[in-house]
């Protein structure tokens, strides 16, 4: 696992937002992500990847929607 989506991983459990294997809002990484630079969405996408493998789910702002690598996932209510 790269050290950007450890770095996420850890943000998110520290703050007891996450516990492994669950829902990770979609904005908040993407507002974590705005200090890495120039190349944040290249990392952002490869860590979103990384946690996807981990068992995450990452979510769009409407909470019902999945964002995979293949596009949204509607999720059951």
């Amino acid at each position: 696992m790269t050290e950007t989506a450890l770095n996420i991983m850890n943000l998110f459990q520290r703050d007891n937002k996450m516990k492994t294997g669950m829902v990770i809002p979609f904005s908040q990484l993407t507002q974590h992500a705005k200090g890495w630079g120039q190349y944040q969405s290249a990392k952002l996408k490869d860590a979103m990847g990384e946690l996807r493998d981990e068992g995450y789910v990452i979510i769009t702002p409407s909470d019902g929607v999945e964002l995979t690598e293949e596009g949204y996932n509607y999720l059951m209510k």
